[in-house]
């Protein structure tokens, strides 16, 4: 993936080092250039339009009582992450089983610390009372934010700390210059995470290339069709000529 996940790239220009992309590599392709398949994609697009009046009635209603439940703040505190996070980080995985599992503590503690000391990076929080209920880590590239990583704590589901979360995620890109998307990620494997998604953002159908090494893909086949289940939807297979001189616009 390139360091920006909305960048529409011509494959014959953006070829990366060997080094770099032994599995293989994946990004989206500018019109009149060759793809091979699709990135379904879930996205919120002019987010300088966002506001709680554009959500339907039943989620503003969930919004509003997410936000009397809890308090929304950047984490301030290392500590924060390093004890409540960890539980939070430790519910959600238990909960979802996504991702490589850095539920000990030391792996955990490793990679929150440094996630959180990476420049142009914002951790934010849910609170209740005191106490870290959910977080994101959220990164902007160029005029795309996203958040890199989401979790939230199965004890307190029941405060609606998601809804929280991307209600926060959008009005703080609202409100950041040169901000005018939001990647919340590809189609998941799990419905209801992409049900719950599209309460906030919409599906995209993009033309994509992707290369995966034909040594290799036989061992992660499992693996991509699990992580990236949009890289088996139908149509990954039509032809390059048939993709390229499609609009990226028309397939939104």
């Amino acid at each position: 993936m390139p360091c920006a996940p909305l960048a529409r790239l011509d494959q014959s220009l953006a070829w990366p080092a060997l080094r770099h992309s032994l599995l293989g590599f994946t990004h989206l392709a500018l019109p009149g250039t060759p793809a091979n398949g699709r990135r379904q994609m879930i996205a919120a697009e002019n987010v300088s339009r966002y506001s709680i009046a554009t959500l339907s009635r039943k989620r503003r209603s969930l919004v509003r009582k997410a936000l009397s439940y809890l308090q929304i703040r950047p984490i301030e505190r290392l500590d924060d992450l390093l004890n409540d996070g960890y539980g939070v980080y430790v519910s959600w995985h238990q909960r979802n089983g996504w991702g490589r599992d850095r539920s000990g503590r030391a792996a955990y503690s490793a990679w929150i610390t440094r996630a959180y000391s990476q420049p142009r990076r914002l951790s934010i929080g849910v609170y209740r009372g005191d106490r870290l209920v959910a977080f994101s880590l959220t990164l902007a590239v160029g005029n795309v934010v996203e958040p890199s990583f989401l979790a939230s704590h199965t004890d307190a589901l029941d405060f609606l700390p998601n809804d929280a979360l991307f209600h926060a995620i959008l009005c703080i890109s609202r409100q950041t210059s040169g901000i005018d998307s939001v990647d919340f990620g590809p189609v998941a494997a799990k419905p209801t995470l992409n049900e719950f998604k599209l309460h906030y953002a919409t599906l995209k159908s993009i033309p994509s290339y992707t290369w995966v090494n034909p040594l290799l893909r036989p061992l992660f086949a499992r693996w991509t069709r699990h992580r990236y289940p949009w890289l088996h939807l139908p149509g990954a297979t039509e032809s390059p000529k048939a993709l390229a001189t499609e609009s990226l616009d028309s397939v939104s």
